[in-house]
Order: C-alpha cells, then structure tokens, then sequence
C-alpha cells in the first residue's frame, strides 16, 4: 500500500477521533465521556482507536500542540513597539468566536483543568518571551518576567473564559481593548522599576 495514502488513512482517522471527542466535551464533562462514547461519535472501531491511542487521556493530549501551536499564532505582537499593548489579542478572540466548539470544549464549563493548566503555561511562556523583547539594560524589574508573563497569560485565560460564559457579548476588538486596559497599567509600571 502507498505510504502517502497510508499517512493520510491515519491523519484522517485521529482527526476524527479528536473531532469526536471536543464534540463530546461540549456536551457533557471529560470524565464521563467512556472511549465508546469516542468511537460510536466518530464511527471508529475499538482496535482502530488503539492502534492510535492507548486511552483517552492519550487522544486528548495528542491533539494539544496542535491546538496550542494555533492559539499562541493567533497572539499578534504589534509591528510598532510602541508599549502601547504587550500583544493584540483580538486574533485569539475571533479565532475563539470561528472555532467556538474547540474553545468552548476547552475552556468553558464542560473543560478540563489539564487543559487549562497547560494552554497557560505555553500562553505564559509567550507572554514572558514578548516582555523580554520589551526590557533594556537600565531596566531590572523588581517581580521576576516569568510571574508577569504568568499573570497576564491568567488574565487572557480568565476572560476568554468569561466571554464564553456570558455568551460572547462583546466583539473580539472590545475584548482585546479591555484586556489591555486590565494588563497595560500593572506591565507600565513594571518597566519602570530600576536598579
């Protein structure tokens, strides 16, 4: 058999898995939903799935990076540096608005906390990276950049989560206008600490 069609056999069949279950975790908590639940969803046979994944935990961790690597592209930094925003996240909110199963699966109340607690440390980690472009020599802040980058990633996190509650009242360029109003004044003041 072709190796290339072989590729595509398998990338279509654990797309399927992972579109089974974010679907899932839509509609009812991680911890209910049984690997059987995942193969009546995507029309997948038992030994399928584990010639693919040893269990579930296994399926929803593979798709993460993948997820993640999307996310954190979405995080624009502004071409000006003019410390007017530590990034745009307009971008990850209307991402978040197209692809509003994904998130909500992920971030809403039906999410899972290992999840959460891994999209905010790579989301801290880029948040830290960005800082770091931002500081010059004179500058020795006195709250380490990783907790910074730790805060404003929890912020970011909080009110996505927020927005997904209450329905997406507000359009991606308001929420991205209120997250800077809520980060900017602390990471202002953060770059004016010095030695």
């Amino acid at each position: 058999m072709n190796h290339r069609k072989l590729d595509r056999r398998v990338a279509r069949t654990r797309n399927l898995l992972r579109q089974a279950l974010v679907s899932l975790m839509t509609e009812q908590s991680y911890d209910s939903i049984t690997v059987q639940n995942i193969l009546d969803r995507a029309d997948v046979g038992r030994s399928t799935f584990y010639s693919h994944y040893r269990d579930k935990e296994e399926l929803l961790i593979s798709g993460m990076d993948e997820i993640l690597h999307s996310l954190i592209l979405t995080l624009e930094h502004p071409d000006n540096c003019d410390h007017q925003k530590i990034l745009s996240t307009e971008p990850l909110f209307q991402h978040a608005q197209d692809e509003f199963q994904l998130h909500k699966a992920i971030m809403g109340g039906q999410g899972i906390n290992l999840m959460v607690h891994k999209i905010q440390k790579h989301l801290g980690q880029h948040v830290e990276e960005e800082l770091e472009k931002w500081f010059h020599d004179d500058v020795s802040p006195n709250v380490p950049i990783s907790l910074l980058g730790h805060h404003v990633a929890s912020v970011l996190l909080t009110l996505l989560r927020w927005w997904f509650d209450n329905n997406k009242p507000y359009t991606p360029g308001q929420m991205d206008s209120m997250f800077q109003k809520l980060v900017m004044p602390g990471i202002m003041e953060f770059m004016k600490s010095k030695t």
